[in-house]
C-alpha cells in the first residue's frame, strides 16, 4: 500500500496560515463585513499550498470535474419490468395494425 510523504513544515505553516485567515474571514462575514479581499488572499494562499506539492482539493468540497449521480435515477427492478413489458405490448401493437411494419 502507499504510503503519502509527511507534510514538510513550509506545507504546515500555509495550512496553519490559511486556516487563521479563513477563521479571520468567517468571523468577518458574520459581522456584515466585506470579505472579497479575504477571498482573494485565501485564493492565493490555496495556489501556494498547490504549488508545494500537496495532494488533494485544498477548498475542500467536490471539484467541478467530479460528478455524482444519486441511484434514485435508476428504476427499481420492479419499474424496470414495467418499462420493458410497455415497450413490448408497443410492439407487438405496432405489428398487429395493418400495413404498419410490413411489405408485400
Amino acid at each position: 500500500m502507499f504510503e503519502p510523504y509527511p507534510a514538510t513544515d513550509d506545507q504546515k505553516r500555509l495550512i496553519e496560515f490559511k486556516a487563521d485567515v479563513q477563521v479571520k474571514r468567517d468571523a468577518a462575514e458574520r459581522h456584515g463585513q466585506d470579505v472579497a479581499d479575504r477571498d482573494e488572499t485565501t485564493a492565493g494562499i490555496e495556489a501556494e499550498i498547490n504549488a508545494a506539492g500537496m495532494r488533494g482539493n485544498v477548498a475542500g468540497g467536490r471539484t467541478a470535474s467530479s460528478r455524482f449521480r444519486s441511484t434514485r435515477r435508476r428504476p427499481s427492478r420492479q419499474r424496470q419490468d414495467q418499462l420493458n413489458w410497455h415497450a413490448g405490448e408497443k410492439r407487438l401493437r405496432k405489428q398487429s395494425r395493418p400495413g404498419v411494419g410490413s411489405h408485400p
